[in-house]
């Protein structure tokens, strides 16, 4: 197990995920963390990684796992957003998060060290708040 405040720190990105990424078509796909050390564990290693610190964990989601680190929460959940948005794209063949107006979403940290989807044009919401501020005012196109 993970130090407890990684243990929060995770818990809080999967639920943000959870929340930005409950759409109709990952309905079943679960989202979720393991520390990657126990990771190592559970799947053969290809190569042998040289041990992995306590922030580092795993996120698996439907066959996809990729690895974060909590050392840096918002560098952390932009990663991760970004990584499972790729798979919402491969399976709707076209990009998402897509703004009504044109253009797509993309994840970063803003200066003030909070990760955010944003576009060029100013649109930007909190990681995490995509469907209840975004999705439910209409300013993207519902996945389907």
């Amino acid at each position: 197990m993970g130090t407890v405040q990684h243990d929060r720190a995770v818990d809080m990105v999967i639920a943000k995920l959870r929340r930005d990424f409950a759409l109709p078509s990952r309905a079943q796909i679960e989202i979720r963390a393991i520390p990657a050390r126990e990771w190592d564990q559970q799947v053969l290693a290809v190569e042998a990684s040289g041990g992995y610190s306590q922030g580092e964990w795993v996120v698996i989601s439907g066959g996809r796992s990729f690895l974060i680190d909590l050392t840096d929460p918002a560098r952390a959940e932009v990663e991760a957003a970004s990584a499972l948005a790729d798979d919402v794209m491969d399976e709707l063949n076209r990009p998402w998060p897509e703004l009504v107006t044109g253009g797509v979403l993309e994840t970063q940290v803003d200066e003030l060290g909070v990760a955010v989807w944003s576009h060029s044009s100013g649109i930007a919401c909190p990681v995490g708040y995509l469907q209840q501020a975004l999705g439910s005012a209409g300013l993207i196109i519902a996945a389907r």
